[in-house]
């Protein structure tokens, strides 16, 4: 597991962790990293959305288990390289979503549909939540 939980970092430094995370790993190989927690990793104005670095670390780390992460972090762009990338491996993805999230983009129900063909057992979980602002 790798927490990155609150962390409140920039746009660039959390795809910098996460290949730091991935690198040594030999691909295929058993001791990828199973759980990834990015919940407030990103300062709430910094939200990578479809940054290709971001999905480009993310594909890097192999497939996950589970996922945590902010509304704002979420894509089609996201959920397909999810489905690609942790196809049948993906169980739990849960979207924390904040009361001062600015991006008001909606998710494609093909991208969802896409996601939930290539990881079948696959739990959204919908977490609401206060911002850490004053």
């Amino acid at each position: 597991m790798l927490s990155v939980q609150n962390a409140c970092l920039g746009v660039a430094e959390v795809p910098r962790l996460l290949a730091a995370a991935a690198r040594g790993v030999p691909p295929g190989s058993a001791s990828h990293l199973r759980d990834l927690r990015l919940a407030g990793a990103f300062r709430e104005w910094q939200a990578p959305h479809a940054s290709p670095r971001f999905l480009r670390a993310l594909r890097r780390l192999g497939p996950l288990r589970s996922l945590r992460l902010d509304y704002p972090a979420l894509s089609d762009a996201t959920l397909r390289m999810l489905a690609e990338n942790c196809s049948g491996h993906l169980q739990q993805l849960a979207v924390t979503v904040r009361d001062t999230d600015y991006r008001q983009h909606a998710i494609s129900d093909d991208a969802w549909a896409t996601l939930v063909a290539a990881c079948p057992r696959v739990q959204v979980a919908l977490n609401v939540g206060k911002s850490d602002l004053p």
